[in-house]
């Protein structure tokens, strides 16, 4: 028999194992304008290794293990219907696979918060370079870029990566704080900018008290100069990311339980925007278009809602919960790298970069909760 898992009962593991087993021999589903029989069994087979992977992951954390047979059947039913083009299907699915993948070897590795201090290298280069870049768009030849991108290519994808490395700057590398400020306010960012600043003035609740109502004051201040200054890119971002929240609400509420697939979102929107007959708050859906706007709703929630079905925001709203009653001041810096990611998420999309952060953010937060009740252990048993 196979060793049990954490909070998984033995029985029901070793039923999950021995039916995909035996699905694996017999498994069939005519897939609709397939010209041969087979192609549904590469799908079978994806979703069998992804829900023996998430058994791992149970091991970790139960509802990573959920979210990944989530996942799993997402692709699933998507790859069997043929609710979303191969090319979306397989780029969404290897992104997420990679997230659960990346997580499990965190934990396994057993990284600890010294780690956290090698991505000042990263966010330093991409400052650096957004510095120059507010004088010379050109300067690196083989990036071109238009305006300020850093080495992320674009100010937004830049400015989310950088807001996540600020509880790393606090602790680390005070000095840099002025810069970083100052990349965001080149960046022309907003969001940025108030993820900056609530991350800052969470770090000083809990560290400081009495340098939290001056920093209040100080940011508010600061923040309505820039609204000021930037005053017509910050109403034409806002209505954009309003508009699309809404336009995916409305798409959401026609499939909410289920979803609409794995990978349907783009070209989904790109239908609904080339009709050009969504209205939302008087504004035409999703314009004006941007690059890389239509691959996602600016919500990760809604995004895996979408996908998903209702139980992934679920999943992750149980998660975060258990995730904030085991925070200890100890554990300041992952958490705050986790706050300052869950706040760009719900306003922008986490890049590849961002995903990798949140993610060893979220192993070593957990790492370091799991020695601290190891170690509560074994002083009682002193």
């Amino acid at each position: 028999m196979l060793p049990p898992l954490l909070n998984m009962n033995t029985k029901l593991q070793n039923y999950i194992i021995s039916g995909l087993i035996i699905l694996s021999g017999i498994f069939y589903y005519k897939i609709l304008n397939a010209d041969r029989f087979f192609p549904a069994q590469y799908g079978f087979f994806v979703f069998v290794a992804v829900i023996l992977f998430s058994l791992l992951i149970f091991q970790k954390n139960k509802w990573m293990g959920y979210l990944a047979i989530l996942c799993a059947f997402g692709f699933l039913k998507t790859f069997l219907m043929q609710h979303a083009p191969q090319r979306h299907l397989f780029q969404n699915m290897l992104l997420y696979l990679s997230i659960f993948m990346t997580y499990y070897a965190y934990r396994v590795l057993n990284l600890k918060e010294d780690l956290l201090k090698l991505l000042l290298i990263p966010a330093m280069l991409n400052i650096i370079l957004v510095i120059i870049q507010a004088f010379d768009h050109n300067f690196l030849s083989f990036m071109p870029v238009d305006g300020i991108g850093g080495f992320l290519g674009n100010y937004g994808i830049t400015s989310c990566y950088l807001a996540m490395t600020t509880p790393i700057f606090i602790r680390y590398f005070p000095i840099g704080i002025p810069f970083l400020l100052l990349a965001f306010v080149l960046c022309k960012s907003l969001v940025g900018i108030l993820v900056f600043m609530i991350i800052v003035l969470f770090y000083a609740r809990k560290i400081n008290k009495v340098r939290f109502q001056p920093l209040l004051v100080i940011f508010l201040v600061l923040l309505i100069i820039f609204i000021i200054f930037n005053k017509n890119k910050v109403v034409n971002s806002l209505g954009i990311r309003v508009t699309s929240i809404i336009g995916t609400l409305d798409g959401i509420k026609h499939n909410p339980i289920l979803g609409w697939g794995l990978g349907s979102y783009e070209p989904t929107m790109e239908k609904v925007i080339a009709n050009g007959d969504m209205m939302f708050l008087g504004r035409k859906f999703a314009e004006p278009v941007v690059g890389g706007l239509l691959h996602n709703p600016h919500n990760e929630l809604l995004f895996g809602w979408w996908n998903f079905g209702i139980l992934f925001p679920i999943f992750i709203i149980i998660l975060a919960w258990k995730l904030i009653r085991k925070f200890t001041i100890d554990n300041l810096v992952p958490f705050s790298i986790l706050l300052a990611g869950s706040l760009c998420s719900m306003t922008y999309f986490l890049s590849p970069p961002a995903w990798l952060l949140l993610i060893m953010a979220l192993a070593i937060y957990e790492n370091n909760i799991e020695e601290e009740v190891c170690n509560a252990h074994r002083t009682t048993k002193i």
